[in-house]
């Protein structure tokens, strides 16, 4: 069973995503976004990418929120890893959102310059940063806290070594 956060009495729905582990020169690109928890405003490290659409392939989704998030094309080389947590849904903190994302392996097609004023959802990501698997896996304080989304790190490890 996934931990839930403090409030939450019960998970009310499912939310799947899509989300971009973007690789260019030894590095994957981690968004920076401010989200509000608890009344209060955070930052929060993540993948760019987000929710499916009804009717949506993952593959489009994951083309359609980098786009929208980031201003930018990429090309997918596969799934690279799949994690799953639960969030506060925002009209009612006792209730849950379950959000399961399929993370894919990316390169960035054409043009890189990135554009965050064209997100047309509710969202804050005000910074991109690009980082070696080695600094997401060992910064302290942690980029990410889940060991899946860590594991997908991992992963795209492996593959840049292999690739050498």
């Amino acid at each position: 069973m996934l931990p839930l956060p403090h409030s939450v009495e019960t998970v009310e729905r499912l939310r799947p995503g899509a989300k971009g582990l973007i690789v260019a020169d030894g590095k994957i690109l981690v968004v920076h976004e401010k989200v509000m928890h608890g009344g209060k405003e955070v930052i929060i490290s993540d993948f760019p990418g987000g929710g499916i659409e009804r009717g949506e392939s993952l593959e489009e989704a994951l083309q359609r929120e980098i786009f929208e998030e980031l201003g930018v094309r990429v090309r997918s080389e596969g799934v690279i890893g799949a994690w799953d947590f639960v969030v506060t849904n925002e009209q009612d903190i006792t209730k849950g959102v379950q959000i399961i994302c399929v993370g894919y392996l990316c390169t960035i097609v054409g043009e890189s310059t990135f554009d965050l004023t064209q997100n047309p959802a509710e969202e804050d990501i005000f910074e991109v940063v690009w980082m070696t698997p080695e600094e997401i896996l060992t910064a302290k304080p942690a980029v990410f806290t889940r060991k899946c989304m860590l594991d997908a790190v991992r992963a795209v490890q492996t593959r840049l070594e292999n690739d050498k």
